[in-house]
């Protein structure tokens, strides 16, 4: 190996690098193995060698070549692995039956859409191809962590995950590579114009929210602390109020009558002491109905 092909491969290496740091900017896998410009890269090598091998020719590779395939196959992943792109956050997802699970979620902004990224070669694939999986999860309300221990394929690994309180995955179906677009006559009589797809797949709806935070500015504090207060006292005086009307909704018939047999009755015409035992009777009923509506006014409260 001559001068020539070492500064040749150390050139190529940096250009792989540079691919493999670009790369992992536009893929959104944590690891290469995972990116299908790497995955097609090594497989067209895998390709050639095998036709190499099968037709036996007597072909010998040059040294230079050798190397800057050697090269591009470190150089990409290492540039690929040394890319920050910020596209990942750590989150304690929350699912229907209250069960937590750290999860590294990758996500992206492109064309002014919050995009989620499946990690898995084919779900790369689909998602580079044009199938969009939305995710809502609004970063600046995240303010709540705990630490996590998962697993990074490597070794275990603690990192500070945001806390979320609700976790939502649709499922819609989608599909892919446009051949043509069939006219259908609706129950209206109006012609409808429905696309049909080579591949029809789905994509993904994430909803994230996070939980609120515990800790809250001291103004903050005092300011819900009297508004607090001020709505207690209004619920206690509505409860009360609420008890006094049933009260007097219970015994104003009987002071209605009251007043009434009061007027009707002539001490000098009735039976003597009649008055007087049937206003016994009506303020022993009424006094029954007002103790009925004070227990029922002690449950409200």
């Amino acid at each position: 190996m001559d001068y020539l092909s070492a500064l040749l491969g150390i050139a190529v290496g940096m250009i792989g690098i540079y691919i493999g740091y670009t790369a992992r900017h536009i893929v959104h896998q944590k690891v290469p193995w995972k990116d299908p410009i790497f995955v097609i890269l090594l497989m067209a090598e895998l390709i050639v060698a095998i036709a190499l091998w099968v037709s036996s020719a007597p072909v010998t590779m040059p040294d230079g070549l050798v190397i800057i395939i050697l090269a591009i196959d470190v150089g990409y992943p290492l540039g690929y692995v040394m890319a920050k792109p910020g596209d990942n956050v750590y989150v304690d997802l929350i699912d229907g039956s209250l069960n937590s699970d750290t999860v590294e979620i990758f996500h992206y902004y492109r064309c002014g859409e919050h995009l989620y990224m499946p990690q898995s070669l084919i779900g790369c694939i689909k998602a580079l191809s044009g199938v969009k999986n939305t995710i809502e999860m609004d970063l600046s309300l995240a303010r709540r962590t705990k630490r996590r221990s998962i697993d990074n394929h490597i070794w275990p690994l603690s990192v500070s995950a945001y806390i979320t309180s609700m976790h939502t995955v649709e499922i819609e179906p989608v599909g892919m590579i446009k051949i043509w677009t069939s006219k259908v006559k609706s129950d209206d009589g109006d012609i409808i114009r429905l696309p049909r797809y080579l591949i029809h797949t789905f994509r993904e709806i994430h909803s994230v929210t996070f939980a609120e935070s515990t800790l809250e500015d001291p103004l903050e504090y005092e300011l819900k602390t009297d508004t607090y207060i001020a709505a207690t006292a209004a619920a206690a005086e509505a409860r009360a109020e609420a008890a006094r009307a049933k009260i007097y909704a219970a015994t104003a018939p009987f002071d209605g009558a009251a007043s009434m047999l009061t007027n009707m009755i002539r001490l000098d015409v009735d039976a003597a002491g009649a008055a007087d035992d049937i206003l016994k009777r009506i303020g022993a009923e009424r006094d029954r109905r007002k103790a009925e509506g004070g227990d029922a006014g002690d449950d409200l409260s």
